[in-house]
């Protein structure tokens, strides 16, 4: 679903961004709030870097 809505919007996102969210995901219980958040803000960095080097 995250995929769909980021072609939907015409949103590119660097390759093996799954891989990334995945590992980010798995780790989730060993980890507290604010490490989990600066991860996926670091995840929503990438994604917006590589859309702009894409236009």
């Amino acid at each position: 679903m995250f995929y769909k809505a980021l072609a939907s919007d015409s949103i590119s996102y660097p390759d093996y961004l799954d891989v990334y969210i995945s590992s980010a995901w798995e780790n989730v219980d060993a980890l507290n709030k604010k490490q989990v958040q600066i991860i996926f803000d670091g995840l929503s960095e990438w994604v917006s870097a590589s859309e702009n080097d894409l236009n």
